[in-house]
């Protein structure tokens, strides 16, 4: 007898171990115990080490749907076959925007259901968006809406896309559990001094994750503390901007560009660090790498800006600054540089809050009640 399948398709290339290939993976073997299948759809094939980690639990197929943004006659004929090929039990969808046929194409091809996993930041100056009649019309199919966190779910519920009734809030989560490599590997692969206190980003290298704000907050540091190292650990296509902006600010010699870094944590990069910041300009939904890094029992200093305030509280587990205030970053980052006390006692508190909060295990075990609820 065919196993009920859920096909969850996320618009992003799963070149980590981390973020939502983590959710995957343990999403794959939780519904492995139900008696059920997972194929995940991406926008592009993901490389061996995370290819492999993807499929261990044995139950999970691969696909490659690229330009899942893209509602056009093409895709929707693209959709239609690979439903009827897979014969979803559930359908779900994340990171190409909510409003997709996806729901009305799943139920139209003998699917159960679909949900729609929101964990997509809005840019700033989006907060007067309201749907139209039409887009409510389109979106009537689905079944249900996860919020990453309580910020997503209400601007779901003023943007008016689906109706309050059909949303809950899931915290995107990570694994508490994971044995993180050692700190001294990280530097030396990288060549980053072991003497030197390090400030760590992990994002794309794009405006929308602030690292001109960094730079220059960086550059103000510096000037005082020259034992400080900053590094950013991600690719994106203004890599070349900011490292010719390291150059102008005479900052380059403190700073390291890894490129992506397929496991950020079992590679160390998370125990070389002394200090995370996440500089987002825009809204942020949820910042996997922040709660990635409070479970490595780092101190978190980000912006004031979309969900980043539910994971880091002022004061408690770190600091919150207004997004585009370089002195107010490097403010805190020499606050915490010097004081190597509240360092500590602000990375336990990380940790404790992602283990009470943030873990992957009770993510999962949520979303899968919402599953089998459909």
């Amino acid at each position: 007898m065919e196993r009920p399948r859920v096909v969850f398709a996320f618009a992003v290339s799963p070149n980590k171990i981390g973020g939502v290939e983590a959710f995957s993976e343990r999403l794959a073997r939780k519904l492995n115990d139900k008696g059920w299948d997972l194929t995940l759809w991406f926008q592009d094939e993901p490389p061996p080490l995370v290819r492999e980690f993807l499929l261990a639990p044995g139950n999970v197929q691969i696909d490659v749907f690229r330009a899942q943004s893209n509602m056009g006659a093409g895709n929707i004929r693209k959709s239609i076959r690979m439903f009827f090929k897979q014969r979803p039990t559930i359908v779900c969808y994340s990171l190409a925007g909510v409003v997709r046929w996806w729901p009305l194409l799943a139920r139209l091809c003998g699917a159960r259901g679909s949900v729609y996993y929101d964990q997509t930041s809005r840019p700033r100056g989006s907060e007067g968006y309201r749907a139209s009649s039409k887009v409510k019309w389109m979106m009537k199919p689905l079944s249900r809406s996860v919020c990453a966190t309580d910020f997503v779910r209400q601007c779901s519920e003023r943007e008016g896309i689906i109706p309050a009734a059909k949303s809950t809030v899931i915290y995107s989560g990570t694994d508490t559990t994971r044995i993180h490599g050692r700190r001294q590997d990280f530097r030396k692969r990288y060549g980053i001094p072991l003497d030197r206190t390090l400030v760590m980003q992990v994002s794309w290298l794009v405006p929308e994750k602030g690292i001109d704000v960094a730079l220059r907050a960086a550059q103000i540091t510096l000037a005082t503390q020259p034992a400080l190292h900053f590094v950013f650990c991600g690719e994106g296509a203004h890599r070349a901007e900011y490292e010719a902006l390291a150059q102008q600010l005479g900052i380059d010699g403190h700073v390291t560009w890894t490129g992506q870094v397929e496991d950020l944590v079992g590679g160390g990069a998370f125990k070389a660090a002394d200090i995370l910041i996440q500089c987002s300009q825009w809204q942020e939904a949820f910042g996997f790498t922040v709660a990635e890094a409070m479970s490595a029992g780092l101190p978190i200093i980000a912006s004031r800006i979309g969900g980043l305030p539910e994971l880091v509280a002022d004061g408690d587990n770190g600091f919150l600054f207004d997004p585009p205030s370089a002195e107010q970053l490097a403010a805190h980052i020499l606050r915490l540089q010097s004081d190597t006390a509240l360092r500590d006692r602000m990375g336990e508190r990380s940790r404790a809050r992602a283990v009470e909060q943030f873990d992957l295990q009770v993510c999962v075990d949520q979303w899968v009640d919402v599953l089998m609820s459909i």
